[in-house]
């Protein structure tokens, strides 16, 4: 109940924010996760990150700084090929993305979360980056187990501010 209602708010928040003359559109990105488990293996799943962009990211780059953190939080399941193991899990992340057209370097990001895996609580902490897809790097701290993974997303919005109309 409380992950649901907590997703509800964040999700309502997120949708649309109005300011001066842009409106600010947050971005929904699903994606598809295949991977590496260090200690069980081959997994594959799914994963949902609801985010909302820095308002002032198209200011103008002569009054403002060309880098953004973009906030995000992110739902996902995993499912372990070989055994019945199911970890589900919730991050709160942050994406540096640089939005500058004369420099190309991909976005990274950094994660803290909890995962619910055999019936435990554990803590979780990862670390992503784009080239042609999503590359992630990410961990169980009590488990002390750790998953390679890509997972290629589709952005279902723009996380660009637009002008009004």
């Amino acid at each position: 109940m409380k992950k649901t209602t907590l997703l509800t708010v964040f999700l309502l928040i997120s949708t649309t924010t109005l300011k001066a003359h842009y409106i600010y559109i947050s971005y929904l990105s699903p994606g598809i996760q295949v991977g590496f488990n260090n200690s069980l293996g081959f997994f594959y799943g799914g994963q949902i990150s609801v985010g909302l962009p820095d308002p002032f990211h198209n200011t103008p780059k002569k009054s403002s700084n060309p880098y953004d953190i973009v906030p995000a939080l992110c739902f996902g399941i995993k499912k372990y090929y070989k055994s019945n193991y199911n970890e589900k899990y919730i991050d709160l992340q942050g994406t540096y993305a640089i939005f500058d057209d004369n420099i190309q370097y991909p976005p990274w990001g950094l994660g803290i979360g909890i995962v619910k895996m055999k019936g435990k609580t554990d803590y979780r902490l990862k670390g992503y980056t784009w080239l042609i897809s999503n590359f992630t790097f990410d961990m169980r701290l009590k488990a002390r187990d750790f998953n390679f993974s890509m997972i290629p997303v589709l952005p279902l919005s723009d996380p660009q501010p637009h002008e009004e109309y």
